[in-house]
């Protein structure tokens, strides 16, 4: 605090209390306070749970504590049995008609060709794939 007339304190004490946290920030100093002198103080940043590996379909950009959720996926496994088969190709004719709503993970994985669009040209790179065994199980 400076005087009221903009002066000097001899000393200083603030006190700042955010119950949201249950956190008290106590400031409390003998030396001269000027203008110059800058005090600032920020909360610290929001904790977020979530996916923090880029390469996993679930990750979240705004997370800052790997929460242990990512998961990895297998382009072109709409229905995640980790085999490229005829019910993915199924699956993934379905929802390019507009039979079926894809989930969160569908949309990675049927997104065969990466472009960001589920379309035909996803169908005939996963068709065949599938035709040529391009994909084997480990």
């Amino acid at each position: 605090y400076l005087g009221g007339d903009g002066s000097p304190l001899d000393s200083a004490s603030a006190e700042l209390a955010m119950p949201e946290v249950g956190t008290v920030l106590r400031l409390i100093t003998n030396k001269t306070i000027t203008t110059e002198d800058v005090f600032n103080f920020t909360t610290p940043e929001q904790e977020i749970f979530g996916c923090t590996d880029p390469e996993a379909w679930n990750y979240n950009p705004d997370a800052t504590i790997d929460d242990g959720s990512c998961e990895d996926y297998i382009n072109g496994d709409l229905n995640s049995d980790n085999v490229l088969g005829i019910l993915d190709i199924v699956t993934l004719v379905s929802i390019v008609i507009g039979d079926t709503e894809p989930d969160d993970y569908q949309l990675v994985a049927g997104d065969y060709n990466g472009d960001g669009i589920l379309d035909i040209l996803d169908i005939v790179q996963l068709v065949t794939c599938v035709l040529s065994s391009c994909w084997t199980t480990g």
